[in-house]
């Protein structure tokens, strides 16, 4: 679980989210690395608020991996926020958020799959559309899962759902 959520302590702040990301990346490749393994096919999914961890990742990490999956991902933070029941945009200001998952897609080199369910009410199919058209990988796909919403993707296409990571993967 993320810092503060779940079972985890402390509490939940975007830089901590994205802190304990490249920790997480880091501990992974030197847990591998003591046990005479490397990265050798390594693909970072985030889903949701793990949009922000797997792009932070996916920006630091560079050509390193082999793939990012984003499923549900958001493109406009504060707009969220608000969406949740935060405090509104204006007071917060673009700079207080910490997420940049626009920018951070920009350097996306990578093999790329969005997935976006098309009555996603939580984080608009817009905002998938737009970390697509942002995403600078000259190998990427954006997989519209119609009738889905921000937790139903499997239900509604589990077939495309699947095939689209697949096609990404091999």
């Amino acid at each position: 679980d993320y810092r503060g959520y779940g079972r985890s302590g402390g509490t939940p702040t975007a830089s901590a989210l994205l802190d304990d990301a490249l920790e997480v990346y880091r501990l992974a490749g030197k847990g591998l690395a003591d046990h005479g393994y490397t990265y050798s096919r390594l693909f970072i999914m985030g889903r949701s608020l793990g949009s922000a961890a797997a792009l932070e990742i996916a920006a630091s990490a560079g050509i390193e991996i082999n793939g990012l999956i984003i499923e549900s991902g958001f493109a406009y933070p504060l707009a969220l926020i608000e969406r949740l029941g935060g405090p509104s945009s204006e007071r917060l200001g673009e700079e207080s958020c910490g997420f940049d998952n626009l920018a951070k897609i920009e350097r996306v080199k990578v093999p790329t799959l969005i997935i976006h369910g098309e009555e996603d009410f939580i984080i608009p199919f817009e905002e998938g559309q737009e970390l697509f058209r942002r995403c600078a990988s000259p190998k990427k796909e954006f997989l519209s899962i119609p009738g889905a919403g921000h937790n139903d993707l499997l239900l509604r296409d589990r077939r495309g759902y699947f095939g689209a990571i697949k096609r990404l993967v091999f």
